[in-house]
């Protein structure tokens, strides 16, 4: 059977991890479980620890970062990626994991699913499918939802991208990375839920991702 690892990028989440270890571990028991903290300040890598999770600490900030550095560190058949705030179904791993049989990158487009009521802010829609449309626009590559936090790649994908962004510049960099790199990219429809607190996500981060994206085109 293909080896997996879960990378679960965590800034103080200890209201949340729990739950989502717990979830990745129903549906897939023999998956490793990677947490890569970017400097909390709550019990969040503690709760980690004592569900026996992976830790990876990252001593700068952002979920870019991060994930580059998971990616330099685990060495499975496939790595699944979710954001830690229970608003991504991780019951649709097994999903990501049978599509990863044909493709090299998989996305979970909430716009091709169904959003629970509240669960985005007009703003945060209209800014990301615009952000969508902009991607797919460069990059001749239809993509409903370049901002999700919910994807999967083959080995040969997350250890061939080249993550230049910082911070909520992630996806973009990452989709962007894998049509240049000749990657099979496929979406599939998944429901999305309200979260609990508050989004991190800005006005100005649209702004950086619509950068990025132009940047990523018209570089060799």
């Amino acid at each position: 059977m293909a080896s997996v690892s879960v990378l679960l990028p965590t800034l103080n989440e200890e209201e949340s991890i729990e739950s989502t270890i717990n979830q990745v571990r129903k549906v897939l028991p023999d998956a490793e479980i990677v947490v890569i903290d970017g400097l909390s300040k709550d019990k969040t890598i503690e709760i980690a620890k004592k569900m026996g999770a992976k830790i990876i600490l990252e001593t700068q900030k952002g979920k870019a970062v991060a994930i580059k550095k998971a990616f330099k560190e685990i060495d499975t058949d496939y790595a699944l990626m979710i954001d830690v705030d229970l608003t991504y179904p991780v019951e649709d791993f097994p999903k990501i994991i049978i599509l990863l049989n044909e493709y090299d990158v998989v996305m979970g487009s909430r716009f091709r699913g169904k959003m629970e009521e509240g669960a985005m802010s007009f703003t945060n829609n209209f800014g990301n499918r615009i952000i969508s449309l902009c991607a797919s626009t460069l990059f001749l590559k239809w993509v409903s939802d370049v901002c999700t936090g919910m994807w999967g790649f083959r080995k040969r994908a997350y250890k061939n991208i080249e993550i230049t962004s910082q911070t909520f510049e992630l996806e973009c960099n990452m989709f962007a990375q894998s049509v240049k790199k000749g990657f099979k990219v496929a979406e599939f429809p998944i429901n999305y839920s309200k979260r609990g607190g508050t989004s991190k996500v800005q006005l100005i981060d649209g702004v950086k991702d619509c950068i990025l994206l132009l940047k990523e085109r018209f570089s060799p």
